[in-house]
């Protein structure tokens, strides 16, 4: 079993990306830190901090004016990627393909992380279109 995040990770983090996670995202890193699972025809690998601070960052590195505002997740083990959108408040959950470099390929997935869990749980597939509502 995986242990989960210590409140000083989740923290130093935050303070690293310039943020604060939604509470139910914190709940997470603290209770899991990370998975790696099918959900129905999905496949969902959610990083643990480290994991996401690195991606974040590493985003950032390649293209600085770029996603500011966004906080990798995870992603879909292929070319789509997740993360918060902190343009708002609170946080939106966003899916962009790793080769995006604009906000407008961002696709909306779930008004919060508890949403976006919610709709695995369902088996439900990922949003690919704006449409895809």
């Amino acid at each position: 079993m995986i242990e989960g995040a210590t409140e000083a990770e989740v923290v130093d983090a935050e303070r690293q990306l310039g943020v604060a996670f939604p509470a139910d995202y914190r709940s997470f890193l603290m209770g899991k830190n990370g998975i790696e699972d099918w959900f129905g025809t999905v496949y969902l690998v959610l990083f643990n901090v480290a994991g996401m601070v690195e991606a974040t960052k590493v985003r950032l590195e390649h293209q600085p004016k770029l996603f500011t505002k966004l906080v990798l997740i995870g992603g879909d083990g292929g070319g789509e990627s997740f993360g918060f959108d902190f343009r708002q408040t609170p946080p939106s959950i966003v899916m962009v393909a790793l080769v995006s470099s604009v906000w407008e390929d961002a696709i909306y997935q779930a008004a919060s992380f508890t949403d976006f869990m919610e709709q695995r749980e369902e088996g439900r597939e990922f949003r690919f279109a704006d449409h895809d509502a």
